[in-house]
Formats: C-alpha cells, sequence, structure tokens
C-alpha cells in the first residue's frame, strides 16, 4: 500500500564543547574562527606531544539533580543531561510530562560505561565507586539515564557504532517518527575522551602533532570530547504547537565499507555508496546539495577515501562546497555527528559556510574540491549533506534542508515484511534444527566453572583466573567483588550455558579465526547459518541490498578485559590489536567485511533484549524500501570481566548450581544463569521470498517500544509534573503499540512467549504489563518462556524466544517453560502457563513476543503464520 511520507523536523539544539557550552557560544566560535584544539591537560603526563580538543565543565549539575541520583551518573549522562536540556528547552518541550512521557531517545555512545572503572585504568588508589558501578558501569546505562532524567517514556536505543553513533541514532529517530512510533525524540551524542579512547588512537599513531587540518598539510587527527542534542518532531505536529524549527530532515543512509576493521576503502567506494543511498531515500540528486559538511579527520586513510568518494557521487559538481567541522573540535568520536550537523544548523541560516581551519596547501589527492578554507564562505545554502565514517567501514549520511517543505516528500511504500532464515548458535547446538530439537527434547545442557575473582592472602589461587582478577587490587573493585558468593579461597562457581566445543574453521573457511573474538565467530556462525537457511546467497548483484543490524549486551567482552587490562600501568603498551576489536561495532563490522555485504549496518547496545530493537530496526528498514534483505538480532559471549562487578551489584545472577535453579515466573525464581551465542534472523519482502522460492517462517506484523522513567528514581519524580512511566505500564504500551501497528485485538493473539530472567522484578514487569495491556484475554492465551533450556542469554534471549514462537507455528505444538516452575501465587490463575505437564498441541496464527533491557527499555513484537502470505 501507499502511505505517506511524514515530514521530520529539528525543533531544538543543545551542544557542548570546547569552542562553546551551548549553542549560542558554539556559533559564535565556528563564524570567528576560533579553535578548541590545544595542548592537552589531561594526557601529556602519559604521552609526548598531546594535542586535544578538551573542555571544563563547570554546570552545576547538583542544582537539578538529587545528590543520591547524581553521585551515580558519569559524564556521558551528565552530559546528555545538559545538552538535551538544552534542546529541550530549546524546543519548548522541558519539563512537558504530557509530550515527554510519549516522547523517544536515541543515544549514541562510544565510551559509556568506562568512567566507572577508571581509577583501575589509570592506576591510581581511588577507590572504584560503588555507586557509579550500579549505574553507570554497563555501556547500555546512557539509554535509561536520559529517559529518567527526561522522564521519556517513548523507548529509546542505544547506538554503538562508534563515529558514526550520533547520526546512526538521528536514521534511527527518523525512521521511529515515520512509522508513527514516536512524534518526538531526543536524539544525544556525548564523547568524554577517556583514556582508552585517546591512548587507542594514540598507539595507533595516527595523532598528529598540532591541531589538524584536515585535506591539507601533515596528514594526523585531533581528539576532542563534548556533546550535542536535536529534538526531532513530526511536522505537523511542531507547527500545531508553534515550534521553532531549524532543519527538516530528508533522508538518511548506513552502510559498510566490508574492506578492514579499522582503515576505509582507499577508493571510496563505501563512503560514496552511503551518500547515493541517502540520495536515494530523499528523492534528491547529488546536483541538488549545495553543501557538504565532511567527516574530515585530518589523516591521509580518511581524507583520501573521502576526497575520492566527493568527487565521484558530484562528478557533475566540483563548486560544491565542503568542509570540516573537526578543525575547530576535533573528533569527537560518538557525538561527531550530531556536533557537526548542529555547526551547520547554526551557521548555515546567517549565510555563512563553516570553514576548515588550519588549511595550507592541498595534499595532492584532494584535488580540485572546493574546500571552504580558515574563514567562512559566503552563501546561501538550504541543501546540505552530512557525512561520517567510523572503524569497521561504519558510514553514514544525513540529508537535510533548513527550510521545511522545500522539496517534494518522495513516494513512500509500506510493503509486508517476513522471516525466510533462522541462524542460531546456543548451548543446545548449531543451527535451528538443533536448537529447535534440543527444547523439544527437553534439554537444558550446562556446566559448572570455578573461577579465581580474588586473592586471598591465606588461601592458594586456584582455578581459572576471571579476567576482573587482575582489577581486584583496587579497594572499591575488592569491595564489590566480595558481595558475589566466593569460598575461602576467592573463588566463584556459576552453573553456566556455554555454546559446545566446536571447530569454526570448519564454518568460517574465508577467515582468519584466530585473530576473531568469541562474540564476533557466534555473530558470523549464526549469519551463515541464517543466509543458508534463506536459500540467499550473496552476490555483487546483491551485496549492497543486504544490510545488518545486531543488538549486543556486554560486547566484545573478552577484547574490551584485554584492552583495558593493557592500559595498566602504562597507557603507551596499549595493545593496538585490541582497540579497533573492542569496539562494539567491530561485532557487525566483522560479519559484513567477512561476507561482503555493504548495505545497512548498525549495532545496538541497548543492553537485555535488544535482539528484538534491531529486529525492530530491520522490519522498518525493509518496510519503507531502504534495502531488499536484512539480517537482524543479536549475539553475547560468556563474561566474567567487568561484566562480573556490575552482576555483583544488580544481583540478577542465580548462584545455584542445578539447571533446574534457574526458573522463571516461579516462587522460587531468584535470577539467571548465563547463557552465550547468537540468534539472527533474515527479513525481507514477501516477493522475493516467493520469486526465490523461500520458505516463510513468518510475518512481522508489528511492534511497539516504551521504557520506564523511574528506574533512577525511586525517591524523586522525574523531571516534569506527573507521575512517572513504571516497568509494567512501558511494557503495556509497548504491547499496545505492537496491536496497533498489526491491527489486532488482544483476542486475535494465540500464543505469548516472555523473555523474563527470573528476577522478581523482571517477571512481575513483564507479566503485569502483559495483563495490563491484554486485560481478560490475557488468561485464555498460553504463555511461556524458552530461556531455561539455554541460559539467559542476554541480548539473544528475546530473540531466541522469537525463534521458538516460529517454531511453534509452524510444528503446532508449544514449549513449556523449563523445570515446571511453582507459578508466583501472584500470577496463578491470571495467565495460562505452559509448564511440563501440559505441553500441548495447538494451532498458531498469531504469537507476540515480549522483552525488556535491564535499564527498562520494553519491546513487544508480533508475528503472523507464515503461510498466510
Amino acid at each position: 500500500m501507499n502511505a505517506k511520507r511524514k515530514r521530520v523536523v529539528v525543533t531544538g539544539l543543545g551542544v557542548l564543547s570546547a569552542i562553546g557550552k551551548n549553542r549560542a557560544e558554539f556559533a559564535e566560535s565556528l563564524l570567528a574562527g576560533v579553535g578548541g584544539i590545544k595542548s592537552s591537560e589531561m594526557y601529556n603526563r602519559y604521552f609526548e606531544n598531546c594535542y586535544a580538543s578538551e573542555l571544563v565543565d563547570d554546570y552545576d549539575y547538583a542544582a537539578h539533580i538529587a545528590p543520591d541520583v547524581l553521585e551515580g551518573l558519569d559524564l556521558v549522562a551528565l552530559w546528555s543531561y545538559r545538552v538535551g536540556r538544552e534542546a529541550l528547552e530549546d524546543s519548548g518541550l522541558f519539563g512537558n510530562a504530557e509530550y515527554l512521557r510519549e516522547a523517544g531517545a536515541m543515544i549514541g555512545v562510544s565510551s559509556a560505561g568506562t568512567e566507572a572503572f577508571l581509577p583501575v585504568l589509570l592506576n591510581n588508589d581511588d577507590a572504584v565507586s560503588d555507586a557509579k558501578v550500579r549505574v553507570a558501569g554497563s555501556y547500555s546505562s546512557a539509554g535509561p539515564g536520559v529517559a529518567a532524567l527526561f522522564g521519556l517514556g517513548g523507548g529509546y536505543e542505544v547506538i554503538a557504532t562508534a563515529c558514526t553513533a550520533s547520526p546512526n541514532g538521528i536514521g534511527l529517530a527518523f525512521d521511529a517518527i515515520q512509522n508513527d512510533k514516536n512524534k518526538i525524540v531526543l536524539s544525544v551524542g556525548a564523547e568524554p575522551l577517556y583514556m582508552p579512547t585517546f591512548a587507542g588512537f594514540k598507539v595507533l599513531d595516527a595523532m598528529s602533532d598540532g591541531p589538524c587540518s584536515p585535506f591539507s598539510g601533515t596528514p594526523g587527527m585531533s581528539v576532542g570530547e563534548g556533546a550535542g542534542a536535536i529534538v526531532l518532531e513530526e511536522y505537523e505536529h511542531a507547527r500545531a504547537r508553534g515550534a521553532t524549527i531549524y532543519a527538516e530532515i530528508l533522508g538518511y543512509a548506513t552502510s559498510c565499507d566490508a574492506y578492514h576493521e579499522t582503515s576505509p576503502d582507499p577508493k571510496g567506494d563505501g563512503a560514496a555508496l552511503v551518500m547515493s543511498f541517502a540520495l536515494r531515500n530523499a528523492g534528491l540528486e547529488a546536483r541538488s546539495i549545495e553543501y557538504v559538511n565532511a567527516h574530515g579527520t585530518g589523516t591521509e586513510a580518511n581524507d583520501k577515501a573521502e576526497s575520492a568518494a566527493i568527487r565521484k557521487v558530484f562528478a557533475e559538481r566540483t563548486d560544491v562546497p565542503v568542509s570540516s567541522t573537526k578543525s575547530f573540535i576535533g573528533h569527537n568520536i560518538s557525538s561527531a555527528g550530531i556536533m557537526e550537523l548542529i555547526a551547520c544548523m547554526v551557521t548555515l541560516p546567517k549565510k555563512k559556510i563553516p570553514a576548515t581551519l588550519n588549511f595550507t596547501e592541498a595534499r595532492p589527492y584532494v584535488g580540485d574540491l572546493n574546500v571552504v578554507a580558515n574563514t567562512p564562505g559566503d552563501g546561501s545554502v538550504n541543501l546540505f549533506m552530512k557525512n561520517n565514517y567510523a572503524f569497521g567501514g561504519n558510514n553514514c549520511c544525513i540529508i537535510a534542508a533548513l527550510e521545511p517543505e522545500s522539496v517534494p516528500t518522495p513516494p513512500a511504500t509500506a510493503r509486508r515484511v517476513v522471516i525466510t532464515g533462522l541462524g542460531s548458535l546456543t548451548s543446545l547446538g548449531i543451527g535451528a534444527d538443533a536448537f529447535f530439537a534440543g527444547i523439544e527434547a527437553g534439554r537444558s545442557p550446562s556446566q559448572e566453572v570455578d573461577l579465581q575473582v580474588i586473592a586471598r592472602a591465606d588461601a592458594a589461587a586456584d582455578g581459572e583466573q576471571s579476567p576482573v582478577f587482575w582489577m581486584s587490587r583496587n579497594p572499591g573493585v575488592r569491595k564489590i567483588l566480595e558481595r558475589l558468593p566466593l569460598d575461602a579461597g576467592g573463588r566463584l562457581r556459576l552453573r553456566t550455558h556455554q555454546v559446545e566445543e566446536f571447530s569454526p574453521r570448519k564454518h568460517l573457511r574465508t577467515v582468519d579465526v584466530r585473530k576473531l573474538q568469541p562474540v564476533s565467530i557466534f555473530a558470523l556462525v549464526a549469519f551463515q547459518q541464517a543466509l543458508k537457511d534463506a536459500g540467499l546467497k550473496i552476490s555483487k548483484a546483491n551485496r549492497e541490498e543486504l544490510g545488518m543490524i545486531l543488538g549486543l549486551s556486554r560486547g566484545p567482552q573478552t577484547a574490551i578485559d584485554n584492552y583495558f587490562s593493557s592500559l595498566s600501568p602504562d597507557p603507551a603498551n596499549a595493545r593496538i590489536s585490541e582497540f579497533s576489536k573492542a569496539l562494539y561495532n567491530s561485532v557487525a563490522s566483522q560479519c559484513s567485511i567477512t561476507q561482503g555485504v555493504r548495505g545497512y549496518n548498525t549495532t545496538l547496545a541497548t543492553g537485555y533484549s535488544s535482539a528484538l530493537g534491531a529486529i525492530a530496526q530491520a522490519y522498518e528498514v525493509v518496510r519503507t524500501g531502504m534495502q531488499n534483505y536484512m539480517i537482524a538480532g543479536a549475539a553475547d559471549e560468556s563474561a566474567y570481566g567487568f561484566s562480573l562487578m556490575i552482576h555483583a551489584q544488580n544481583n540478577f545472577l542465580n548462584y545455584g548450581l542445578a539447571d533446574q535453579d534457574f526458573r522463571v515466573y516461579g516462587e522460587d525464581s531468584r535470577g539467571f544463569h548465563i547463557g552465550e551465542g547468537a540468534g539472527l534472523f533474515l527479513l525481507e519482502t514477501p516477493e522475493s521470498a516467493v520469486a526465490r522460492d523461500a520458505r516463510i517462517y513468518g510475518e512481522v506484523l508489528g511492534y511497539g517500544r516504551a521504557c520506564e522513567t523511574t528506574l533512577l528514581f525511586s525517591k524523586h519524580a522525574p523531571v516534569g509534573d506527573g507521575p512517572g512511566v513504571s516497568g509494567s505500564q512501558a511494557m503495556a504500551r509497548a504491547i499496545r503499540a505492537a496491536l496497533t501497528e498489526a491491527d489486532l485485538a488482544p483476542e486475535d493473539l494465540d500464543l505469548i512467549v516472555g523473555s523474563s530472567w527470573g528476577t522478581a522484578e523482571a517477571d512481575r514487569r513483564e507479566l503485569e504489563g502483559i495483563a495490563e495491556a491484554l486485560g481478560d484475554a490475557a488468561a485464555g492465551i498460553p504463555l511461556t518462556n524458552l530461556n531455561g533450556y539455554f541460559g539467559f542469554v542476554e541480548a539473544a534471549g528475546a530473540g531466541l524466544n522469537l525463534m521458538g514462537a516460529l517454531r511453534s507455528m509452524h510444528s503446532g505444538t508449544i514449549a513449556p517453560i523449563a523445570f515446571a516452575p511453582t507459578i508466583h501465587g501472584e500470577f496463578a490463575g491470571r495467565f495460562d502457563f505452559v509448564l511440563a505437564e501440559s505441553r500441548r498441541a495447538q494451532k498458531i496464527r498469531r504469537a507476540l513476543v515480549t522483552g525488556a533491557s535491564e535499564g527498562g527499555n520494553c519491546y513487544a513484537v508480533i508475528v503472523g503464520a507464515g503461510d498466510s502470505v
């Protein structure tokens, strides 16, 4: 069917940088040619001749945030609050609970979860903060932080594609508004300059010996820190409330070079491709663009590739102005794109084109590019392009116009989306057949691990050392770890579900598996399984129309532990080989590089259940015609390093050593056994599936996303008037949104598959949310949860439960909840729980799958039977 394409506009701006602590100061410095890259006060004590764009944050956070909340927040959350508040105030929305309870958030980060552990990384005697580990110790923490601080209840995603994270977040916000999931989305990027980032680029020898000079002079980059936020809003909604409109977002795209882990394609083909994709999405041609804000890091590799890419795309126009804002503020990694987009929106309306500072003699490969050098150019610009590129070949391009309604909206087609390929790797085995067979046989293969967590002076250290062992000399770390049920020797015994031993080389014959981290191996094997199951072969003809979205929780934990441990005691000895692997986007990038896939590529680090967020976004990408095929899902590796400290704080783990100790929804539910693996899906249109004679497992009928806003505020109300959104309310809202999109009533559902991880809080949030959304109908719909069979695979678990739902549709049988728990009295009788003694055969036409992150972000996905397509 033909759907009306909505216009998406920017109605609020907020920025924090070394050249301005708000949008007015930022604009003034850009127009005056004042740069912020100077000799580093932070890092010259560790390295020689360091330059960076560093800021002094003098904001009085205590005047706005309660003390017991403030003590747990890191700079990522605080800077997000500062710029987010400026943007929301600018938009006239700050404190307006009516609007904000429905608003979403997209947060681009690269260094979240780092600050809590800096005392250890910097080898000083400061104790690690108990509060910061609890609140800000995980990568996904930026999501619930932003949601709670502003009372945003419309759901969030944490985007982790390094240098393209914030513009990718803007793209996801654009899609959420297009599909009526939100009228308003706050998009944020925040990047404090922490040691792991600085040391990585320094040891890579990528730094300039002075302020960087993109496209000219001696190659080299300057790193920076800062944050940016924009309010995106549906145009008619913004007009109706009389909002100021800075620009209209016309379209965006992401892609992957599929070339190298750290270097861009030197021919610029990947960068050119993403520009072409974005122009296609916006319904424009290159000749319409009047200015390009380049990625422009200043390195030889980037500037050479980017120059070639711009010449390819703008072959008919050598006069289009090009400049790099990084010459002012350095490379702000995850926040770079959004800050540079804001730079365009505060200078171009004044008929001034941002300059490239420090420009001397153009490098030979720059050729005839029209680089705006040293002073702002004069000119009237309406249509402009913002480009960003990242390690792993992740590319992003945004097309915008200063004047809303200045170009026609392109036609949009809301295509149906089906699932045709399943790929899994869990303790149950490799491939969907092994996964289903294990569940049907009632298997729950697990093993006991014995980890040396801390050293005890009066006991010999034996057993396998946990990666967190080296940190335990810090008194704060030790205090936290001693909350675990350690024995007299400082050891911890756990029941875990691990991927059975197998030969990766047998499945990954074209890649050197010795260089891969476990989570990348899991994702790659599942990727290949999904393609094989769908009967889709990658070729030159389709590799640009196949993309990937991967959800992660702990991410590449082995590489992170290895890299972080190499920083202490001397960061100059940082392991270069581990730096790029420790980036969250390295996993999806490695999949695309290995398989030669060049389409849409992004990574969501929203934490638990982020597989459903990845599948929902892949559905959007195929539905709107951005790509024809998408691989989506999540992967996790067993993690006993930094994440072990987080588990010690949140008390989610079940320390029972029997398989049946992990039970969900039970009177005796007390947490989960750790699982690992991957679950990936191939999504496409029914037409392409039928043309290929592919098996259709099911159709994605709709999804919903919402989040609780009270997580950080057990004693204090969120910003604004009125109550916040509780976890069960968020789950109910997500389910209602999915039903609305699917055009279904609760009575139309035949199956509910939950993904709770077995704590009382998680069980209650899920079940009360289901009951609130479905009402009396909930008691008549079978409800199961499969996590007990394969352990709780944090990011991937909800996706694996979705696989179970699809299997039930085909087999006509519903697998029971593992280990037949005695249902908690509060819920017994209110739901039709499928237990071992009630295993049943039933025709399933439509299934609801639910999941939630540890930060209270709730998902609901509804799928329909494949034979009805």
